[in-house]
């Protein structure tokens, strides 16, 4: 209890501004008294003043809010030695006098106030406050006059100016105290702190829990951590109280991103890659994050067209078995299926299970340009599991029909004469009778990103002329194409039925 509030302090404290300033802190200096005087701001441990390109009393409202003043009464702006004054003049106002005072009888008095405010604005022709020296840290402000902070304005960059400090500006700030029941300021420091919780976990310091990274039930390394970071986590604060049995359980691949993982509980940030996305996915599984698992399942979506060798989706696909996430399932099982030819190719294709092979078969979206692509590719399947035919249970999901004329007569008398009746005529243009109404067709269209990947299948029924097709966006596709170059395909395709 002593450690963590020890911690709990040392928290508080980084919140403090014990450095004494801090960026963008804005004061008034050379005026007559604390409301008043020449703009200055604090940047890079020193202070600057400010340039009078594109200054009027926007600015000057802004500075005065800072400062917790109501308002600006004036932006002054130097030249010369002088200033020259914009005052916070109320067209609301003259419009109300105006309405009011629209006979003759009282012209005089809209003209006097006009007046008052000619004479108001020549009674400050002369400087009321010293010029600075040193940076100018400020030039061309833009600020639209609803800021309470001059760095919520628009400028070009520190130290950026075309200006001397005859071009200083100040201001004179109304005088009346805020209320502080009604105005508030937030003091955002997220960023910091998260640098500076990042900072805590690399130093080791004031550790209360050490969670030992384990390879093959041995323990390799162990992380320092503080269970006062990790209880701040509602989810891992349920299923872990007390974290006492709290440990990784990983390969030897994915223990090179343990650490990267605990960190994230500090500066709630972390890399993720294509190597390290499924290493951090179950590491997330095993603590029972839910949130943490959705976020990175979003961005391994992005991941999927980017490895050629499929090696990586096989294990994905695996993972989703192993959590029993059929969503999962379903997009990976989608995406290998609209890409069956590439994958057939590739060397991850002899290491698939034979449940996500028969999964891929039985799909009526598997895009490939010949049947026979598909039997060829059973046949090396079957051939790196060191067996002489093919899995009748595979076989039967072969669409025979569909295999060129050519390449049948090469099947006739072969293996699969066994398992499937093949049967072909010669100079015929005509169905066999018995196969009349065994074949349909429909139409579907094919979008691959870049010429490289399928990113969607879609069927394509033409009715009454309404032919029109749109491309999803890239939320809708199943993963998406960053270029927007999309190409086309048409599919003619059959269906046989052996009822």
């Amino acid at each position: 209890m002593k450690d963590n509030t020890l911690l709990l302090c040392i928290l508080l404290l980084s919140f403090s501004l014990s450095a004494g300033q801090e960026d963008g802190f804005v004061r008034l200096a050379g005026g007559q008294d604390h409301s008043e005087g020449r703009v200055e701001i604090f940047h890079n441990g020193s202070w600057g003043t400010v340039c009078d390109d594109g200054w009027d009393i926007n600015e000057a409202q802004a500075v005065c809010r800072q400062l917790r003043f109501p308002g600006a009464r004036e932006a002054m702006v130097s030249f010369g030695g002088g200033n020259k004054t914009q005052f916070d003049f109320d067209p609301l106002k003259l419009k109300v006098v105006w309405h009011k005072h629209k006979n003759v009888k009282h012209l005089c008095l809209f003209t006097q106030y006009l007046v008052q405010m000619a004479e108001l604005s020549l009674s400050y022709s002369v400087a009321d406050f010293v010029l600075g020296d040193g940076n100018i840290w400020m030039d061309d402000l833009g600020c639209i006059g609803t800021e309470v902070n001059l760095l919520h304005c628009t400028f070009p960059g520190w130290g950026i100016h075309n200006c001397n400090h005859n071009e200083d500006v100040g201001v004179k700030c109304k005088k009346e105290s805020t209320k502080r029941d009604t105005i508030e300021y937030s003091l955002y420091h997220i960023a910091s702190l998260s640098h500076q919780l990042g900072e805590l976990f690399d130093s080791g310091r004031d550790c209360d829990l050490n969670i030992a990274v384990v390879v093959d039930n041995n323990t390799i390394e162990t992380l320092c951590a503080h269970k006062v970071i990790l209880s701040l986590d509602s989810n891992l604060k349920t299923l872990q109280p007390d974290f006492s049995s709290l440990s990784i359980d990983v390969t030897s691949v994915c223990s090179q991103h343990a650490n990267d993982f605990v960190r994230y509980f500090y500066t709630r940030k972390i890399k993720v890659t294509l190597s390290s996305a499924l290493c951090i996915l179950k590491m997330a599984f095993d603590w029972g994050l839910v949130e943490f698992q959705n976020e990175t399942l979003s961005i391994l979506r992005l991941f999927l067209p980017e490895d050629p060798t499929f090696q990586s989706l096989n294990s994905i696909y695996e993972y989703a078995v192993l959590t029993e996430d059929e969503a999962l399932q379903e997009v990976c099982v989608r995406f290998l299926a609209w890409n069956c030819e590439a994958l057939i190719r590739s060397p991850a294709w002899e290491n698939l299970p034979f449940d996500l092979v028969k999964a891929l078969l039985s799909r009526s979206d598997l895009v490939v340009r010949s049947e026979n692509i598909i039997l060829n590719g059973l046949e090396r399947w079957a051939a790196a599991r060191e067996n002489s035919a093919i899995p009748e249970d595979l076989l039967k999901l072969i669409r025979f029909p569909m295999i060129p004329v050519v390449d049948l007569f090469s099947l006739s008398g072969s293996q699969y004469s066994a398992t499937v009746s093949l049967k072909t005529e010669e100079e015929n243009s005509a169905l066999p009778g018995q196969m009349e109404g065994s074949i349909q067709y429909t139409n579907r269209i094919v979008i691959e990103c870049e010429g490289r990947y399928v990113v969607h299948v879609e069927d394509f029924d033409d009715v009454a002329g309404k032919n029109i097709k749109f491309v999803p966006s890239n939320a809708e596709l199943i993963c998406p194409c960053d270029s927007n170059l999309f190409t086309f395909k048409m599919v003619i395709r059959p269906h046989y039925s052996r009822d």
